[in-house]
């Protein structure tokens, strides 16, 4: 009898335990949807003209950032970016896939100049968009993971690994741009 009584009061205390994380589960993931609806929600409503000026503000930061980046100044077409992504963020609203190719330029921008943490910041929030997106593809969720390890790959390689593996970059985007012109034979020479 003290055996089935002990039994009894476990499964009732399991029970109650199953309960209260039930209640914990759903109230945590109705936390993250209001969280979710609030990020999501749409851009505010701004008049065409207003919308156009400000987008043309954000196209101008784009190329002013292109720029400095050509020219080296990273750190600068890094502010540049953050500010058209701002920008968009406010006119598009923060699901929107120009805000997605924005934070990719960053992302870029970061590896450039070897800002690990920032870089994979920008690539997170990528993954979190890509997966919160109301027409989600598997696809490009998956793209977002993959560039996500691809980076952590890259921010634990060596000086010598990392120089290889940018040289090995470049040829391959010198590839591509000798099949646009359509050259199919190229003898490569080495140094």
């Amino acid at each position: 009898m003290l055996l089935v009584r002990w039994s009894h009061s476990r499964v009732f205390w399991l029970l109650a335990v199953a309960g209260l994380m039930a209640v914990l589960a759903l109230d945590a993931s109705r936390a993250r949807a209001q969280r979710s609806d609030q990020s999501s929600a749409p851009a505010p409503q701004l008049s065409e003209v207003e919308r156009g000026r400000r987008l043309q503000e954000r196209d101008q930061f784009q190329q002013t950032a292109v720029k400095l980046a050509d020219a080296g100044r990273l750190d600068e077409a890094v502010a540049a970016i953050e500010r058209g992504l701002a920008i968009e963020r406010t006119v598009l609203g923060s699901m929107h896939e120009d805000v997605v190719v924005s934070l990719g330029n960053l992302n870029q921008l970061h590896q450039a100049r070897g800002d690990w943490a920032a870089a994979r910041s920008a690539l997170a929030e990528v993954l979190a968009i890509r997966q919160r997106q109301p027409d989600r593809k598997e696809w490009r969720i998956v793209d977002a993971r993959r560039d996500l390890a691809d980076l952590e790959r890259r921010a634990a390689m060596s000086p010598e690994e990392g120089r290889r593996d940018r040289m090995g970059d470049s040829l391959r985007d010198r590839m591509k741009e000798l099949r646009k012109k359509g050259t199919t034979r190229v003898h490569w020479i080495r140094d």
